[in-house]
Protein backbone atom coordinates (compact mmCIF):
# COMPACT_ATOMS: atom_id res chain seq x y z
CA UNK A 1 0.00 0.00 0.00
CA UNK A 2 2.97 2.24 0.45
CA UNK A 3 4.16 1.91 -2.82
CA UNK A 4 0.63 2.60 -3.94
CA UNK A 5 0.78 5.86 -2.41
CA UNK A 6 4.51 6.65 -3.14
CA UNK A 7 3.40 6.97 -7.50
CA UNK A 8 4.04 9.56 -9.25
CA UNK A 9 0.44 11.00 -10.07
CA UNK A 10 2.29 13.82 -12.32
CA UNK A 11 4.72 12.92 -15.45
CA UNK A 12 5.21 16.69 -16.94
CA UNK A 13 7.62 18.03 -13.58
CA UNK A 14 10.14 20.19 -15.65
CA UNK A 15 8.21 20.73 -19.36
CA UNK A 16 10.50 22.73 -21.11
CA UNK A 17 13.44 19.89 -20.30
CA UNK A 18 11.47 16.84 -20.74
CA UNK A 19 9.80 18.83 -24.19
CA UNK A 20 13.29 19.25 -25.28
CA UNK A 21 14.63 15.60 -24.28
CA UNK A 22 11.24 14.04 -25.74
CA UNK A 23 11.52 16.22 -29.22
CA UNK A 24 15.10 15.73 -29.59
CA UNK A 25 15.16 11.49 -29.39
CA UNK A 26 12.46 11.22 -31.50
CA UNK A 27 14.13 13.89 -34.32
CA UNK A 28 16.81 11.27 -33.94
CA UNK A 29 14.67 8.45 -34.37
CA UNK A 30 13.41 9.91 -37.40
CA UNK A 31 16.32 11.30 -38.99
CA UNK A 32 18.32 7.51 -38.66
CA UNK A 33 14.76 6.35 -40.58
CA UNK A 34 14.86 8.36 -43.17
CA UNK A 35 18.70 8.36 -43.47
CA UNK A 36 18.85 4.35 -43.93
CA UNK A 37 15.56 4.63 -46.58
CA UNK A 38 17.94 6.94 -48.45
CA UNK A 39 20.57 4.57 -48.31
CA UNK A 40 18.44 1.67 -49.61
CA UNK A 41 16.94 4.36 -52.16
CA UNK A 42 20.59 5.28 -53.34
CA UNK A 43 22.14 1.41 -53.28
CA UNK A 44 18.98 0.73 -55.67
CA UNK A 45 19.44 3.27 -58.18
CA UNK A 46 22.09 1.65 -60.56
CA UNK A 47 20.11 -1.66 -60.90
CA UNK A 48 17.18 -3.01 -62.39
CA UNK A 49 13.93 -5.31 -61.53
CA UNK A 50 11.93 -7.39 -63.23
CA UNK A 51 8.42 -7.46 -61.54
CA UNK A 52 5.04 -8.54 -63.30
CA UNK A 53 2.60 -5.56 -62.59
CA UNK A 54 -1.19 -5.35 -64.33
CA UNK A 55 0.15 -8.55 -65.71
CA UNK A 56 2.89 -7.84 -68.04
CA UNK A 57 6.29 -8.45 -67.43
CA UNK A 58 8.31 -5.26 -66.63
CA UNK A 59 11.59 -4.45 -66.05
CA UNK A 60 11.99 -1.39 -64.41
CA UNK A 61 14.93 0.54 -62.34
CA UNK A 62 14.81 -0.83 -58.53
CA UNK A 63 14.03 2.79 -57.43
CA UNK A 64 10.72 2.78 -59.37
CA UNK A 65 9.63 -0.40 -57.95
CA UNK A 66 10.57 0.15 -54.17
CA UNK A 67 10.08 3.73 -53.91
CA UNK A 68 6.41 2.90 -52.70
CA UNK A 69 7.07 0.08 -50.77
CA UNK A 70 10.21 2.00 -49.18
CA UNK A 71 7.97 5.01 -48.48
CA UNK A 72 5.28 3.36 -46.96
CA UNK A 73 7.31 0.84 -44.57
CA UNK A 74 9.75 4.20 -43.50
CA UNK A 75 6.36 6.21 -42.72
CA UNK A 76 5.17 3.17 -40.63
CA UNK A 77 8.64 2.10 -39.03
CA UNK A 78 8.76 6.03 -38.19
CA UNK A 79 5.47 6.38 -36.58
CA UNK A 80 5.86 3.52 -34.43
CA UNK A 81 9.71 4.27 -33.75
CA UNK A 82 8.56 7.60 -32.51
CA UNK A 83 5.98 6.58 -30.41
CA UNK A 84 7.51 4.50 -28.89
CA UNK A 85 10.74 6.65 -28.66
CA UNK A 86 8.86 9.33 -27.26
CA UNK A 87 6.89 7.02 -24.21
CA UNK A 88 10.38 5.99 -23.35
CA UNK A 89 11.54 9.46 -23.44
CA UNK A 90 8.86 10.26 -21.42
CA UNK A 91 9.42 7.74 -18.17
CA UNK A 92 13.48 8.22 -18.66
CA UNK A 93 12.83 11.99 -18.37
CA UNK A 94 10.72 12.08 -15.78
CA UNK A 95 12.99 9.70 -13.80
CA UNK A 96 15.59 12.43 -14.37
CA UNK A 97 13.56 15.50 -13.67
CA UNK A 98 11.54 14.40 -10.69
CA UNK A 99 14.52 13.87 -8.34
CA UNK A 100 16.18 17.31 -10.10
CA UNK A 101 12.99 18.92 -8.69
CA UNK A 102 13.23 17.38 -5.47
CA UNK A 103 17.04 18.48 -4.96
CA UNK A 104 15.63 22.18 -5.90
CA UNK A 105 12.64 21.90 -3.56
CA UNK A 106 15.21 20.31 -0.30
CA UNK A 107 18.27 22.84 -1.57
CA UNK A 108 15.69 25.75 -0.72
CA UNK A 109 14.57 24.33 2.41
CA UNK A 110 18.42 24.27 3.49
CA UNK A 111 18.70 27.73 2.60
CA UNK A 112 15.91 28.25 5.09
CA UNK A 113 18.06 26.97 7.82
CA UNK A 114 15.87 23.38 7.44
CA UNK A 115 19.11 20.82 8.28
CA UNK A 116 16.56 18.27 9.72
CA UNK A 117 15.81 16.65 6.07
CA UNK A 118 16.44 13.94 4.27
CA UNK A 119 16.25 13.44 0.65
CA UNK A 120 14.89 10.56 -1.46
CA UNK A 121 14.00 9.95 -4.26
CA UNK A 122 11.60 6.71 -5.74
CA UNK A 123 13.48 3.62 -6.00
CA UNK A 124 13.27 3.58 -10.14
CA UNK A 125 14.43 7.03 -10.53
CA UNK A 126 17.88 8.16 -11.28
CA UNK A 127 20.70 9.89 -8.85
CA UNK A 128 20.11 7.42 -6.13
CA UNK A 129 23.66 7.83 -4.88
CA UNK A 130 23.25 11.34 -5.27
CA UNK A 131 20.67 11.38 -3.27
CA UNK A 132 22.04 9.32 -0.51
CA UNK A 133 25.52 11.50 -0.51
CA UNK A 134 23.08 14.57 -0.18
CA UNK A 135 21.36 12.99 2.72
CA UNK A 136 24.49 12.39 4.65
CA UNK A 137 26.11 15.66 3.58
CA UNK A 138 23.30 17.47 5.73
CA UNK A 139 23.28 14.98 8.21
CA UNK A 140 26.94 15.52 8.98
CA UNK A 141 25.86 19.84 8.70
CA UNK A 142 23.27 18.79 11.45
CA UNK A 143 25.86 16.60 13.69
CA UNK A 144 28.36 20.00 13.19
CA UNK A 145 25.38 22.65 13.55
CA UNK A 146 24.36 20.57 16.93
CA UNK A 147 28.27 20.54 18.20
CA UNK A 148 28.54 24.39 17.35
CA UNK A 149 25.43 25.30 19.15
CA UNK A 150 25.99 23.29 22.51
CA UNK A 151 29.91 25.16 22.44
CA UNK A 152 27.92 28.72 21.85
CA UNK A 153 25.64 27.27 24.85
CA UNK A 154 28.77 26.65 27.21
CA UNK A 155 30.45 29.86 26.03
CA UNK A 156 26.99 31.74 26.82
CA UNK A 157 27.17 30.15 30.52
CA UNK A 158 30.84 31.79 31.28
CA UNK A 159 31.25 34.33 33.21
CA UNK A 160 34.72 35.31 32.01
CA UNK A 161 33.69 36.74 28.44
CA UNK A 162 34.24 40.30 27.59
CA UNK A 163 31.61 42.48 26.28
CA UNK A 164 33.33 42.54 23.01
CA UNK A 165 33.31 38.87 23.22
CA UNK A 166 29.78 38.90 24.43
CA UNK A 167 28.67 40.45 21.22
CA UNK A 168 30.42 37.76 18.84
CA UNK A 169 28.79 35.54 21.07
CA UNK A 170 25.36 36.88 20.55
CA UNK A 171 25.46 37.19 16.89
CA UNK A 172 26.68 33.36 16.78
CA UNK A 173 23.82 32.73 18.65
CA UNK A 174 21.47 34.36 16.26
CA UNK A 175 23.23 32.69 13.11
CA UNK A 176 22.50 29.45 14.63
CA UNK A 177 19.52 30.51 15.60
CA UNK A 178 17.76 30.45 11.91
CA UNK A 179 19.01 26.78 11.41
CA UNK A 180 16.51 23.73 12.71
CA UNK A 181 18.76 20.80 13.58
Amino acid sequence: MANANRRRRTYIIRMEFQKDFIIKYCLLVLVAALLLSLIVYFFCGTTVTTVFKESRLRILSTNDFILPYLFWSSLIAVVCAVAACWRMTMIISNRLAGPLYRFEQDIAKIAEGDLTLRTRVRQKDEFQSLARIFSDLIEDWQVDMTAIKERAAELDKSMDLSPKDRVVLDEIKETLARYKV
